[in-house]
């Protein structure tokens, strides 16, 4: 479940959305990021176990994600918990259409397929939807009744925060390494967050050069690049000593192309 879960967060950011920094008491394995001035919404008090925290920033949007395990999934025990963590308004949805709980990320015609199969499979019958408000943000919280992970106890949640009608997004400038960056391409997505306590960062960019272009430049940064040809679908490689992958496709215009960089920091006794 945790997979599905995990796939569906970098679905989200290729499409062009962008995961923002947190407070530095959020993610203290990167002291180094200039982060924005807001702190990161704590979902649950003690039912309920964190594995992946992203931020997510596209244009003026902003969103937190963040996935794991619960213990409970009844109204009374979900609101009680969220309650005595500041959250208010709590209430189920009952019948819900799972396309409006998305509707601040991005529009479902704006989606490719691949995208919108995943966000239908979490419109299932098994799927609880919970939605609170707290200060700054709203929440929406998917809890799966049927799938666990033998690798954590409990039941699988997603929850997706954004800012409360009315509220201004807070500025937020990071400019990504600047050997990332392909010669006239343009940042419309980066990321920090990490997966099960390992940072992570991701950028993604449109350029107006070739795939073959793109390739070349990671090539000619280090050896350790292995990159593979996808044909009409663009490239993909990888980087094991620096844990990095590339993702290189053509966009909707055929004079655009684009590209997302992943870099997972990990200890090296875990490579």
């Amino acid at each position: 479940m945790h997979q599905r879960y995990r796939l569906l967060v970098l679905c989200l950011f290729g499409l062009g959305l962008v995961f923002s920094g947190t407070m530095v008491q959020g993610f203290p394995n990167l002291p180094y990021v200039s982060l924005p001035p807001i702190d990161t919404p704590n979902i649950w008090r003690e039912i309920g176990e964190c594995h992946g925290q992203l931020w997510v920033r596209y244009g003026e949007v902003l969103a937190y994600i963040e996935y794991g395990t619960v213990t409970e999934d009844d109204y009374q025990t979900i609101a009680r918990d969220l309650l005595r963590g500041g959250w208010r308004n709590v209430r189920e949805e009952f019948g819900f259409d799972h396309y409006w709980l998305w509707a601040d990320l991005r529009t479902m015609e704006q989606m490719p397929k691949e995208v919108q199969v995943l966000l239908s499979a979490l419109s299932s019958e098994e799927l609880k939807v919970f939605v609170a408000h707290r200060g700054h943000w709203q929440a929406a919280i998917y809890i799966d009744e049927t799938q666990s992970d033998p690798l954590y106890p409990g039941l699988a949640y997603l929850a997706i925060c954004t800012p409360a009608s009315g509220r201004k997004t807070p500025d937020w400038n990071l400019l990504p390494p600047r050997q990332f960056v392909v010669p006239g391409s343009q940042l419309i997505g980066l990321a920090v967050g990490q997966f099960d306590d390992s940072p992570v960062e991701m950028y993604s960019f449109q350029t107006t050069s070739p795939v073959d272009a793109v390739v070349a430049h990671f090539r000619g940064l280090s050896p350790d690049w292995i990159i593979y040809s996808a044909g009409i679908h663009g490239a993909f490689g990888f980087n094991v000593p620096d844990a990095m992958n590339l993702v290189v496709y053509p966009g909707e215009d055929e004079e655009q192309v684009h590209y997302i960089l992943t870099h997972l920091h990990i200890e090296d006794e875990e490579l």
